[in-house]
């Protein structure tokens, strides 16, 4: 099939076809783009066929060509997932055809999807995550009534710690979240992403009415926060990060019920969770325990050398993140700094 390729910053009413059309996914939205471009340098190659000002095709494709993981495609990067918008006149496969016929021209290693492709024998998944996502009301109380008990009880134990929820309006306000960021990911053995992106979320997102940075506080210390972008009437929370010598004052339930309030009073009618790792059980529940519906998205990984899908790579989970999580906070973020943008 005949599709243009575009960059998503280019177009006059990127976002507002993204919202008003059929998926209306926040990672297919111009300002998502933006930030990755201008963060890690990725180049937007967006495939697209578009009708009557809509979206009649959509894959959203950022090129990552890096001299340590090899040159790629990937839809998109650090996106929990990103549907793609396929013709109902049109086989998935022959849009696939068109997306592979491009990587090969392009001298990709790698096609690596989050969502998009169906699940079918000859396309055998590389990881499967699970979604949970939670339905709005304009009365937030209505949602309230889909929490479970400890999710109610651990929201009344923050308040009455004394816990205080408020947004954060200013880059000082994001720094402090990439502070916590950074004690999050060093706790779990994981580089941080570095502040330059955070800083772009902020100044490129946030700012311009497409999220909200949430911050939880104790005795003047920030101890939790959370980040959600918006697109129409649909919400994700995105990132999240804590003190964890606060864990026990429950913050992030508390921070998590006023997002949600927020969400019920803009007009949105569901907000994500974000993706979760098959084998991480203890987020599972916490997500669903928000009366969230759960599901799974498929990540997919074709190896243009083999001509086929294949796995992702096997880490030996544990003894990576050991030796990360020993590092010096400041070599971690170094690191980041460095290295995230591989990552892609």
């Amino acid at each position: 099939m005949n599709l243009d390729v575009l960059t998503p910053v280019g177009v006059p009413g990127w976002d507002r076809m993204v919202a008003d059309g059929k998926t209306n996914c926040i990672f297919h939205c111009a300002y998502w783009a933006r930030v990755l471009q201008e963060t890690y340098g990725y180049k937007p190659c967006y495939m697209t066929q578009i009708k009557e000002n809509r979206f009649a095709a959509l894959v959203p494709l950022m090129e990552v060509d890096s001299p340590i993981t090899g040159r790629r495609g990937v839809s998109l990067p650090f996106s929990d997932f990103c549907e793609w918008i396929v013709p109902e006149d049109l086989p998935p496969r022959e849009l696939l055809s068109s997306l592979l016929e491009f990587g090969r021209r392009r001298k990709w290693k790698y096609l690596i999807t989050t969502g998009g492709l169906p699940p079918e024998k000859e396309n055998p998944p590389a990881h499967l995550y699970f979604l949970h996502t939670l339905s709005l009301s304009p009365d937030e109380k209505t949602v309230y009534r889909k929490f479970s008990g400890p999710v109610r009880r651990n929201i009344g134990k923050a308040v009455r710690s004394g816990v205080r929820i408020r947004q954060g309006e200013t880059l000082q306000d994001m720094r402090e979240f990439h502070r916590l960021n950074c004690m999050s990911r060093k706790r779990h053995g994981l580089v941080p992403q570095p502040f330059r992106f955070f800083r772009n979320v902020f100044e490129i997102i946030i700012t311009q009415g497409h999220g909200k940075l949430f911050l939880a506080s104790f005795e003047d210390q920030i101890i939790a926060g959370g980040v959600f972008l918006c697109s129409g009437d649909k919400a994700v929370f995105k990132y999240g990060a804590s003190d964890y010598a606060y864990q026990d004052l429950r913050a992030n339930n508390l921070l998590f019920w006023n997002a949600i309030v927020w969400c019920c009073k803009q007009g949105m009618r569901e907000l994500s969770f974000g993706k979760t790792e098959a084998d991480n059980q203890g987020l599972r529940r916490f997500k669903a325990a928000w009366g969230a519906n759960e599901s799974t998205v498929l990540s997919h990984r074709y190896d243009f050398g083999k001509e086929g899908y294949v796995p992702n790579p096997t880490l030996v989970k544990g003894f990576h993140n050991r030796i990360l999580g020993a590092l010096p906070s400041g070599l971690l973020s170094a690191a980041g700094s460095l290295l995230y943008k591989h990552f892609g």
